[in-house]
């Protein structure tokens, strides 16, 4: 009997899958150091380990677009090395790439795989310092979360688009209104952040490594504290830092200068919000910084 696919997938049950099988995806690393139990692929060259499977019908056909969470982990200590998620079109191909691994698996499946480097023709999907690192072979595993087609995809990329639009048009009329609230003289940045001087500051501007010291409070636009003033010591342009909006802005300013900055979520912390829960999604932050 031949079974229709869904198309479409709730977000209520997208979530649930990722949360039940995430568990899995997570302790994968720590089955992949050995070739044990894997099953040998000899066409393309590759070991393979099913972790979980699903009873679902809907299953990725040529062309389909799978939602897939990659988890890579280091060879020698099989501990997580980087993890991400990625829209991609399942392809039937003559060589071996993450597209081909796709085709016929099922949502909910999760699988571990050990592949040999010179084996893999296509390798954007593996982080850049991961594919340096691995000496031989490369140490992954995959969970799929959804399958829809490629039209099913384009509208819900085109309605998530619209969307996300919506909210920022929101973020915008918010910042409006605080700023006739406030009354205060900003200055919009090339960006979209709002800056305004506080003290201006009589040291140079900063480079890329300097070694940097900034004290700064955030909150919400109705005036919530979400951190009271911290002092912060980083290396200027290292990564994961500060956010966007901060080392955007840190860039206008001299040492000596403080400044009160609005920072729209885009350049802070967007669709997410914040691990904590402070900043909620799409929610522009107010700033008083000082660099020192």
């Amino acid at each position: 009997m031949a079974h229709s696919k869904n198309n479409g997938m709730s977000l209520s049950t997208k979530t649930i899958i990722t949360c039940l099988l995430g568990i899995l995806l997570w302790n994968a690393c720590s089955i992949q150091g050995k070739r044990d139990g894997y099953t040998y692929n000899k066409k393309f060259g590759y070991y393979y380990k099913l972790l979980a499977f699903s009873d679902t019908y809907v299953t990725a056909h040529p062309g389909d677009v799978v939602s897939v969470k990659l988890a890579f982990c280091e060879a020698d200590d099989d501990s997580l090395y980087d993890e991400r998620t990625l829209d991609i079109v399942a392809r039937d191909e003559p060589a071996l790439s993450l597209s081909q691994l796709l085709v016929d698996l099922h949502t909910g499946d999760s699988i571990s795989y050990v592949i040999p480097k010179k084996n893999i023709t296509e390798n954007s999907f593996i982080p850049d310092a991961f594919w340096r690192d691995s000496a031989s072979d490369v140490h992954f595993s995959l969970m799929v979360s959804a399958i829809v087609d490629s039209a099913t995809y384009a509208d819900q990329k085109k309605e998530r688009t619209l969307w996300i639009q919506a909210k920022r048009d929101y973020e915008t009329f918010l910042i409006q209104q605080y700023l006739k609230k406030t009354k205060e003289k900003f200055t919009q940045l090339r960006s979209g952040i709002y800056k305004r001087v506080i003290k201006q500051g009589r040291g140079n501007y900063l480079e890329i490594g300097d070694l940097t010291s900034i004290s700064y409070q955030g909150s919400l636009l109705d005036g919530k504290i979400i951190n009271h003033f911290i002092t912060l010591d980083f290396m200027f342009g290292a990564e994961y830092q500060v956010i966007k909006g901060l080392e955007i802005v840190l860039r206008t300013m001299r040492r000596g200068e403080r400044a009160k900055i609005i920072v729209p979520s885009e350049f802070a912390w967007g669709e997410f919000g914040s691990s904590d829960g402070s900043v909620p999604p799409y929610t522009p932050v107010v700033f008083d910084i000082e660099l020192k």
